[in-house]
């Protein structure tokens, strides 16, 4: 008997569910999953419907060719499908924090800049000689309907400062597109000597070319075969959809915040005075004597003009508002979630019994940090 459409779409919920909860912290019951997903078949991987699955995300997560918002999702792929996509020859090298582009920071300065991308017909430059520093975009590849993407650049205008896009070049969301180069130089040729951007994360890439890959069957109980295809999105957010069931689910991105939910603050955990960073500040501290660090509320007080930032529905997600920092005191690790945050946001501490924070606020920025601690 064939399955209703609501059952069809509970049953393709749970497998994503399933499959998701392979990738996500505090959720896994898996001790190794990336040892679980790297690991030969026994049974028949296609009577594994949470390891077949998991393993497809992996190879589509590693043939994304847009720019992530969601490094926290990127490292919990990174670390969960390395091993097995280092097995079949499709690994990935590591994404890096770092300036998006060099220069470009002087204030009401005339720019040029330049671009090349890939696309199916082969490799396009492009440039212009109009936009006005501090520069803080660079060309970005987004989904814009259910079949097509888009690689485009907004800037600027000089003189007048007026934000407009410069380039745009648009495909079908399955054609190969990826920003290749981008860089800016004064249009007087003077030294640029005004600094770099914020920080930006560089999803990892993968170290070939991938072939293209085409969706899997996986055997259901008591249904048979299903065809199963997944789509990411630069959010981080899943799709999962089977011709079979002729349904298709939208799961939230894999959980990297143990203990709370998105921007909140997990249950356990008292909140301490908070502490503002000032313009281009910092704020640090200590936990009090027989605690620990449960994660840092950050707020976005004030941003520069001009800002890299975007709308994720009714949120505003900033790009570079500067790092946080938490360990012990005189050992202080970078938290890489950081590179693309919304307002507020809870930073949840990696480990437990991490007893010290720092958070620097970048050029423009002042934010507010509230500690959460616990007793132990």
């Amino acid at each position: 008997m064939p399955l209703t459409s609501d059952a069809s779409r509970a049953l393709l919920t749970s497998l994503g569910n399933e499959a998701r909860g392979l990738f996500s912290v505090g959720t896994n019951p898996l001790v190794d999953p990336a040892g679980f997903l790297a690991n030969p078949d026994a049974p028949p991987l296609s009577q594994q419907p949470a390891k077949a699955l998991g393993r497809f995300i992996c190879r589509r997560w590693a043939r994304f060719e847009g720019n992530s918002n969601n490094p926290a999702a990127d490292r919990l792929y990174a670390r969960t499908c390395g091993p097995y996509l280092d097995s079949i020859g499709e690994g990935v090298n590591p994404g890096v924090l770092g300036p998006p582009f060099s220069g470009g920071q002087c204030v009401g300065v005339r720019y040029r800049w330049s671009a090349s991308y890939s696309q199916p017909a082969g490799t396009e430059n492009v440039s212009g000689n109009s936009i006005i520093g501090p520069v803080t975009t660079r060309p970005e590849i987004a989904n814009v309907s259910a079949t097509q993407k888009r690689l485009s650049f907004t800037a600027r205008r000089w003189p007048d400062g007026q934000p407009i896009t410069w380039f745009s070049f648009q495909t079908a969301k399955t054609s190969p597109l990826r920003l290749l180069t981008f860089s800016v130089a004064r249009f007087d040729n003077a030294p640029d000597t005004c600094g770099n951007p914020a920080p930006d994360y560089d999803r990892p890439r993968p170290i070939i070319t991938l072939p293209p890959i085409t969706p899997i069957f996986i055997d259901l109980p008591d249904i048979g075969p299903v065809n199963v295809d997944v789509e990411l999105f630069p959010d981080g957010t899943i799709e999962v959809g089977s011709p079979t069931l002729d349904v298709d689910v939208t799961l939230p991105p894999p959980d990297a915040t143990p203990g709370g939910e998105g921007g909140e603050p997990p249950g356990p955990g008292e909140p301490s005075a908070p502490g503002d960073t000032g313009p281009g500040g910092d704020d640090e501290g200590t936990v009090p004597p027989g605690t620990e660090l449960v994660g840092l509320l950050v707020e976005v007080l004030d941003a520069p003009i001009g800002a890299n930032s975007y709308a994720n529905n009714s949120e505003t997600v900033y790009r570079g508002i500067g790092y946080v920092r938490m360990g012990y005191p005189g050992r202080l690790a970078v938290d890489l979630g950081a590179a693309a945050v919304r307002s507020p946001q809870f930073f949840h501490a990696p480990v437990s019994g991490l007893t010290a924070w720092q958070v620097k606020a970048n050029l423009g920025f002042n934010l507010r940090i509230t500690p959460y601690t616990r007793e132990v």
